[in-house]
């Protein structure tokens, strides 16, 4: 747990972290206390005593936790607010770019090799787990995420597992897959086929595309969340698929694989310069299939720079 106040930053860590937790912060000022897991949380009463108020954020501590901390300061107000710790890393510096366009660079690669060796009655699973151990051969901390590969009718399900399914030819394969570099993530997705993608199936994709590429050009600083998905979405009706889709169009990446806000119509606050986002908008059609083509954009003050160019 992090405990800022006016003027101190102190990590407190199980002892079993807290010589990996001082080498991580070394070149920063933040306090490392380190203490038994038994006993976390009369440290943090020990830390707290004479605090009045306490600002939590509930999307980032348990339900158990929460109710540790409150007997644990019973003198002390706990205030919730959510997303405080995401609104402080939306902007990406310079560094931080380095890694999210370094992470994509590895997903892309191990993408490129791959796809280079994809054949037809591959598994859905197998194509998963070469994408993963190749990622992380490239140098990647991680993967970003379990890798979605769903072909055919699976296709039609954004966030369905790999399974033993195998891959049959004209049928939409959708792989979804990123890395981690230093602790920062790229999402990137791609729909291919073999052979020629079956006749029905092509305005799902055609829609999906051009609905992308919308997002795409439409984003830039200044602009809300809402207004990039709401492009997105004119995309889809133009093409006559008149239905919700059943995602957001995106979402701010970076030390999280999903950062607040996503690209909904319900989020209105603006994109600034330095976010980093993804264009994901996809196109299901149940027992049918799908598609969905996502890449990690940088807003930038001239326009946006695609970082997972393919």
């Amino acid at each position: 747990m992090m405990l800022l106040t006016v003027d101190a930053a102190i990590l407190i860590t199980d002892q079993r972290y807290e010589e990996s937790a001082r080498i991580e912060c070394e070149t920063s000022r933040v306090n490392i206390v380190g203490i038994p897991s038994a006993s976390q949380f009369g440290e943090i009463a020990r830390l707290l005593m004479g605090v009045r108020r306490l600002v939590v954020d509930p999307s980032q501590i348990s339900m158990e936790d929460y109710w540790h901390l409150k007997d644990s300061v019973p003198t002390a107000e706990l205030v919730h607010r959510r997303g405080s710790s995401e609104k402080l890393r939306l902007t990406k510096d310079t560094a931080e770019v380095v890694r999210i366009r370094e992470a994509c660079r590895i997903a892309l690669k191990a993408f490129a090799d791959v796809h280079a060796q994809l054949e037809v009655e591959s598994t859905e699973r197998s194509i998963a787990n070469r994408l993963e151990a190749r990622i992380k051969e490239l140098g990647a901390e991680d993967i970003a995420f379990a890798t979605i590969v769903a072909s055919g009718p699976n296709s039609a399900k954004p966030h369905v597992r790999p399974s033993e399914q195998v891959v049959r030819e004209g049928q939409p394969v959708i792989i979804d897959f990123g890395a981690v570099v230093d602790g920062y993530h790229s999402d990137i997705t791609r729909t291919i086929w073999f052979g020629d993608l079956a006749r029905d199936l092509r305005p799902i994709y055609e829609a999906a595309k051009d609905a992308h590429s919308a997002g795409i050009t439409s984003m830039r600083a200044g602009v809300t969340h809402a207004a990039v998905d709401a492009v997105c979405r004119e995309v889809f009706v133009s093409h006559g698929f008149i239905d919700k889709p059943l995602h957001p169009s995106g979402h701010n990446v970076g030390l999280s694989i999903h950062e607040r806000p996503f690209l909904t119509p319900y989020s209105t606050e603006p994109i600034l310069e330095g976010y980093v986002l993804t264009v994901e908008p996809g196109l299901y059609i149940p027992t049918k299939g799908g598609c969905r083509i996502e890449d990690t954009v940088l807003v930038g003050a001239e326009g946006v720079e695609v970082l997972s160019q393919l």
